[in-house]
């Protein structure tokens, strides 16, 4: 099977990035000097919260990413192939945040209630008691560890049996990329879920929502195929117009999925009315948060699923990047969301911090995924099922 003449595969390793990897380095240092010099001008609490954001809003796409390639192995999907190695080095960034992730450890007693029960009332402590053999620090330390050797050692075992195929005729390397995949989603999604209650849900002292762990993971699968979208493009993938339908498709339905998520936890918490639930939901309705509501059923799910209908759209590279771009910003507002109000309970208030840790954790995060880039096939060249992606027609 040939491919098609208008796609020309390049069997070159990528060189390019290395200003804009430099670049993306400098900025995210600068930025975590700073955003240590801000500590001090506010305060850690403040600054450990805006760490834990900008940390949660760039995590999301690397694990979604990883999600995503074993769920195409899973389905034996062989259209993915041409565009995937980029795919893959998103997900493969997941390890820069296992040390980015220090900082949220180093500085956990000023921002998870149950590191500091004598601060409470003696009903809050009986809850922070009874819970204690689940959610004391060296369980978390431990789980937190758990997580990432999950998630890092799928992304690597993943990306160089791929990377593998590039310099030697492998064929069974997909076969095991596909006996592997379908094995590690459930592990995968545990780890996603129980890093979110961990680290997130537990910023609160009683809130409890089994659909919690699904709406973040929504969150990781649509922004990262926002991003994925942006970096096929960025390098040129010479994918053809199908390919660009599908992955959009994709974005399309699985911000749709996250609206699901986001209503049902709503509709649950409020039909259950449970007296530890409910405060979740009410800091974020009864106080200017309610304006960030708003936001997001307007301009995260409204008017980009009006806009995403269009089929023509969808095989625009510019109109689909812009709307990728318009997605990431408002899942960056999501995640803002859903870490912010525990420290501002009367409304958003965007302070320094939170531009530093945003720049500093998204620079290091970039600059890494550009130096990983570099040096490699950004097409499979190797696998055997790249020309039926060629040749790609749904």
């Amino acid at each position: 099977m040939s491919a098609p003449s208008q796609i020309v595969v390049p069997r070159l390793p990528w060189e390019g990035g290395r200003k804009q990897m430099l670049a993306a380095l400098v900025i995210g240092v600068v930025s975590l000097v700073l955003w240590f010099v801000s500590m001090r001008m506010t305060s850690t609490e403040r600054a450990v919260y805006s760490w834990l954001w900008a940390l949660l809003f760039w995590i999301t796409p690397c694990l979604g990413a990883i999600g995503w390639i074993c769920a195409f192995n899973a389905a034996k999907a062989k259209w993915i192939i041409l565009p995937r190695r980029t795919l893959e080095l998103i997900g493969g960034t997941v390890g820069i945040f296992a040390v980015l992730f220090v900082f949220v450890a180093m500085f956990m007693r000023d921002i998870y209630p149950w590191m500091r029960p004598e601060a409470f009332d003696e009903e809050a402590r009986r809850l922070f008691e009874h819970r204690h053999k689940w959610m004391n620090q060296g369980m978390w330390f431990g789980r937190a560890i758990l997580y990432f050797l999950i998630w890092i050692g799928l992304a690597e075992r993943l990306h160089r049996w791929s990377l593998a195929q590039d310099t030697a005729d492998l064929p069974e390397n997909t076969a095991k990329a596909w006996t592997l995949s379908p094995a590690a989603l459930p592990f995968l999604g545990f780890a996603i879920s129980f890093a979110a209650f961990d680290w997130l849900m537990s910023l609160n002292v009683t809130f409890f929502s089994s659909m919690f762990g699904l709406y973040v993971i929504a969150g990781c699968a649509m922004s990262a195929m926002a991003v994925w979208i942006l970096v096929t493009i960025a390098v040129k993938t010479p994918i053809n117009g199908h390919h660009l339908h599908s992955m959009g498709k994709l974005m399309f339905a699985f911000n749709c999925f996250w609206a699901y998520t986001a209503f049902c936890q709503f509709m649950l918490i409020w039909i259950a009315d449970i007296p530890d639930e409910t405060p979740w939901h009410h800091m974020r309705i009864w106080s200017d948060w309610r304006y960030v509501g708003y936001f997001q059923i307007v301009f995260h799910f409204v008017l980009p699923f009006i806009i995403l209908l269009s089929r023509g759209l969808k095989f625009d590279k510019r109109k689909l990047g812009f709307m990728a771009v318009w997605l990431l910003i408002a899942h960056a507002v999501d995640t803002y969301w859903i870490v912010m109000p525990q420290l501002t309970p009367d409304g958003p208030h965007f302070g320094i911090t939170d531009l530093f840790a945003f720049l500093g954790v998204g620079g290091i995060a970039i600059g890494f995924f550009i130096f990983r880039m570099r040096g490699k096939n950004l097409v499979p060249i190797g696998d055997p099922f790249l020309p039926v992606s060629l040749e790609y027609r749904p």
